[in-house]
């Protein structure tokens, strides 16, 4: 039934589309499209509008995404123009001439293909500087090639400076308060290690989009799509970079970019090494009916390995591509937890040591086979199609010991717990995109995808008693769940005037089998959801822009959650999966108005079945465990302001302001709580240009008291900067940074209800400095088309 209403909406939608009429005024406007000789779009293109009888200038803008310009005039006593488009790498365009009168006052030029210069492309370094920020219909474009991004070494760092983004010091992101984005690189799905891994040498572009569409995954409440560079001149080009950094200890990283393009086909691959260490310091305080539980724990983690990203396009045809892409990573760790607890009861005190040793070891291989095309000589329908088959695995040991020492003895009584455990995932998945360019100001879109993954999770638990170790079969367990997703979409982009708007509806079903084998339960499960779409810009004038934006959206439960193993953090404290979760509904709400570089959002969005992780009290005892459950519902108003300034030559600032308010509220174990708060977060960065070519970056964020589903969070703020200059005749960059200048970053969670009282502190070793080198070679013009893969919302939820 309800795939038979989304194909009637779809239907719909295309009817309506071709009722849609020009409402703009009657001001004078010129349009077109500017094409590379592949018929690609040629973005950031200068194009300029000159009066025929003396070739004066008399207005000029830059090409979008989609290479497509318009040009808006009043009222003007001339009437015939001529048209010049420049860019980099292409001979400079001349149109014929242009007569606009009352009978003939809006002028569609169509698609202009623009002719390559070899000698331009092979011998001219593109100099000059794109903004650091830039607003298209429901984006934000962040130019890393900006002097504001010149001190970030990676992506990371790039996010951190980008207006809306937060990045924690777990590597978890968020977007305007939505946490865990979809993360692509070329459209393609990452992890986080991924994101991080790359060197911001390596990066055209980052889109960040903060309500995504119904072309995109249902999880996708935000997305933060990489565009790496991609060399366009024949031959080979590329970077290395090597970096080292100190924060408590040593720790270092380096990487290698490639890229060799012959007529036919272009090869390219990146990989990279890191090696660090961290420590995290805890300090935990639970009060119960019994007494108090005040501990102290260090854990020392010592993470390494390698990422790489090796592929290749054959271009079929000027007007067809076939591309292949392997990624892989692998990551082992150790990690050493050591904690000391004081428990005081009513009627005595007591010491309990703990020591919990961990190896594991990371790892994840893709394969990626895709194909676009255009179907039509005039390039206006394409198909885009994705095969993807990925496996990612998880395994190792820890050995967990606690003794405790009563007042009355001087020697302990031991206890100890060793497991062994494998987790692996297995993604296959498909999807097929089609999009048809209707008429010059109606394109339409349609696309199916679908998905199986299948995860395999065994955990053995043994306990030492009396010298032997002993299978511990009730905490013992074998999990393995099967999910089908089939989603199909399609979607209505109409200019109307001078607006644009782009409507759309995603149908996904969902089928879910999670069997305990150990315990012999079968927990099966089917969901389909309808998730509209829709966003709306309106250019008032050639400085100002009105955008509204809403979307529905879900969120699964990531693989991990979904496991319902025990592992162990200390004697008194586990972490346990729940099979039972459910799905997570968002609706969101953006109205946002933007002026020049300027820009404000007035946010809502809505949340039922919040799926969060929550303590809960084992029995009447001091043992806590957490666990994933859905709260009942949340809701969140927030209005931000991106304010840039160019305060002189040589001083710009970067500016982030949001007022917020949350709420949350659900039934909990025997009561209800209701968590809700004001709060508000400010970003800020300066950048400097000192004497001798050298910039000089100053970052600081202060978030005030916020709350986090059931928990209230203390405020923190952090100071960093840094020194760059670019050497050996500009293919060096070399950087020095500073993290954390005031050592003030320190997380501090409250949770009181019921008989659950926490207290949680956490300190890093976020203080460090670091020295980044990267050097490029090659002679380059940058260009590369995004891809979408198929399977970016199934990666993303395994957590590697």
């Amino acid at each position: 039934m309800k795939r038979g209403i989304f194909f009637y909406i779809i239907f719909m939608l295309i009817h309506l589309s071709g009722l849609a009429q020009d409402t703009g005024n009657n001001a004078f406007s010129i349009e077109g499209k500017a094409l590379d000789p592949e018929g690609k779009p040629v973005e950031f293109a200068n194009v300029i509008l000159h009066a025929s009888a003396d070739s004066s200038f008399v207005k000029g803008v830059v090409t979008d995404s989609s290479g497509r310009f318009i040009i808006y005039l009043g009222q003007t006593t001339k009437n015939k123009f001529f048209l010049s488009i420049s860019f980099i790498g292409f001979k400079k365009y001349f149109s014929p001439e242009i007569l606009l009168n009352e009978t003939n006052p809006k002028i569609n030029l169509g698609a202009i293909s623009l002719i390559s210069d070899e000698k331009v492309l092979q011998e001219v370094v593109v100099k000059g500087e794109r903004p650091a920020v830039e607003k298209q219909l429901g984006k934000l474009i962040i130019n890393v090639s900006n002097s504001f991004f010149n001190t970030s070494s990676n992506a990371f760092d790039v996010l951190n400076h980008s207006p809306g983004v937060i990045v924690d010091k777990d590597g978890g992101i968020s977007i305007r308060g939505k946490n865990n984005p979809q993360l692509m690189i070329d459209g393609k799905p990452a992890t986080n290690a991924d994101v991080k891994s790359l060197s911001s040498a390596d990066i055209e572009k980052i889109e960040i989009i903060s309500n995504a569409g119904a072309r995109y995954d249902a999880e996708s409440k935000g997305v933060i799509n990489v565009i790496l560079k991609r060399d366009k001149t024949l031959g080979i080009s590329g970077n290395a970079n090597a970096e080292y950094e100190y924060k408590r200890f040593s720790q270092y990283g380096t990487g290698l970019s490639l890229t060799y393009k012959t007529p036919k086909i272009a090869y390219f691959g990146r990989g990279s090494y890191f090696s660090y260490k961290v420590q995290n310091d805890f300090i935990l305080k639970r009060t119960t009916d019994l007494g108090v539980f005040d501990q102290v724990s260090s854990l020392i983690m010592d993470p390494h390995g390698y990422h790489f990203r090796v592929g290749a396009d054959y271009f079929l045809s000027p007007r067809q591509t076939l591309g292949v892409l392997v990624r892989g990573f692998e990551h082992p760790y150790g990690t050493v937890n050591t904690g000391q607890a004081i428990v005081t009861e009513t009627d005595r005190q007591y010491k309990i040591n703990t020591l919990s040793n961990i190896d594991r070891t990371n790892q994840g291989l893709s394969y990626n086979l895709n194909y676009k095309g255009f179907l039509d000589e005039a390039k206006k329908g394409e198909l885009v199609a994705d095969l993807n088959y990925a496996t990612f695995k998880n395994s190792g040991n820890q050995m967990l010991e606690s003794r405790t020492f009563f007042q009355e003895s001087s020697s302990g009584n031991l206890s100890s717990l060793q497991n062994v455990s494998r987790f692996s995932t297995t993604i296959k998945s498909f999807n097929i995109d089609y999009s048809k360019s209707i008429t010059e100001n109606t394109k339409f879109e349609v696309g199916t995808k679908n998905s199986w993954i299948k995860t395999e999770n065994y955990l053995k638990i043994d306990t030492l008693a009396n010298g032997l170790w002993i299978n511990d079969e009730l905490r013992s367990n074998e999990f393995i769940y099967n999910e089908n997703i089939f989603a199909v979409y399609g979607m209505i982009t109409q200019k109307i005037g001078k607006g644009k708007v782009e409507a759309g509806l995603r149908f996904e079903k969902t089928s879910t089998k999670g069997n305990s084998v150990t315990i012999n339960k079968i927990n099966e499960r089917t969901y389909d959801r309808l998730l509209p779409s829709i966003q709306y810009e309106y250019n008032i004038n050639e400085d100002n822009t009105l955008s509204f934006a809403y979307a529905m959206k879900l969120t699964r439960p990531s693989f991990e959650a979904l496991n319902p193993f025990t592992l162990f953090i200390d004697k008194y404290t586990y972490i346990e999966g729940n099979p039972s979760l459910l799905p997570e509904n968002v609706s969101s709400y953006e109205l946002s108005f933007a002026h020049k570089d300027w820009s404000a959002t007035l946010a809502y969005s809505r949340q039922t079945d919040i799926i969060t992780q929550l303590p809960q009290r084992v029995g009447t005892g001091n043992t806590y465990k957490y666990t994933m459950l859905n709260l009942d519902k949340g809701e969140a108003y927030s209005l931000d302001f991106n304010l840039p300034l160019n305060l002189t030559s040589w001083w710009k600032i970067q500016g982030y302001f949001q007022l917020a308010y949350e709420r949350y509220t659900s039934r909990y174990l025997t009561s209800t709580f209701d968590n809700e708060r004001v709060s508000y977060y400010l970003k800020t960065s300066s950048v400097f240009k000192l004497p001798k070519g050298i910039t000089f970056d100053l970052s600081f964020y202060y978030q005030s008291p916020s709350i986090a589903g059931f928990y209230r969070t203390k405020d923190v703020y952090e100071l960093s900067g840094g020194f760059q200059k670019n050497v050996i005749k500009d293919r060096g960059s070399l950087s020095l940074t500073f993290s954390d200048i005031l050592y003030s970053f320190r997380s501090y969670n409250i949770a009181n209800y019921l008989d659950i009282n926490l207290e949680q502190n956490q300190k890093r070793n976020t203080q460090g400095a670091r020295l980044n080198f990267t050097y490029k070679f090659g002679k380059s013009v940058f260009k590369q088309k995004p891809k979408k893969i198929s399977s970016s919302d199934e990666e993303n939820r395994v957590g590697n």
